[in-house]
């Protein structure tokens, strides 16, 4: 089980994503809030339940104020394996497991075995200096996963 909180930074600090339970998990469906920080202020850009059970396993969230989740916390085949929302609340991309392995072309029983965190993961996500794209080891290959529009590519 997570942690009844969870913030993620992005690297510049102007924006904190919040993974929140309201009811400390009786519901699996935690809350989400992106927040614009101004010094030691805080004001919120937008807030949703989010469809992942207990929340993402990883956040990235770049200087734009877009968001990037992967994955589940709990271990499962999934439709939000990659789920990205900017800074308006748009949904940008969602990519379930199986598109995931479908860019990777590495066999699913492959993909699985050889993830250490989650159904795919094998080692958490890097966002490249810029913060348009994210990395993320997954089945012995790199998948670059870009936020401005959610292609999936393997490097």
């Amino acid at each position: 089980m997570p942690e009844a909180r969870r913030e993620f930074a992005a690297p510049a600090g102007r924006f904190v994503f919040v993974v929140s339970t309201p009811d400390n998990w009786k519901s699996p469906h935690p809350e989400a809030q992106l927040f614009a920080v101004t010094g030691s202020a805080r004001s919120l850009l937008w807030s949703r339940q989010l469809p992942q059970q207990f929340g993402p396993r990883f956040v990235v969230v770049n200087d734009a104020g877009t968001v990037l989740m992967l994955d589940e916390w709990i271990n499962v085949n999934t439709k939000f394996a990659v789920l990205i929302v900017d800074r308006s609340n748009q949904t940008v991309a969602e990519h379930s497991t199986d598109d995931v392995q479908a860019a990777l072309r590495v066999p699913m029983n492959q993909v699985v075995q050889m993830a250490k965190s989650g159904w795919w993961i094998t080692a958490p996500p890097e966002s490249s200096p810029t913060g348009d794209i994210a990395r993320v080891q997954a089945a012995g290959k790199i998948l670059t996963i870009r936020l401005s529009d959610g292609r999936l590519s393997v490097s």
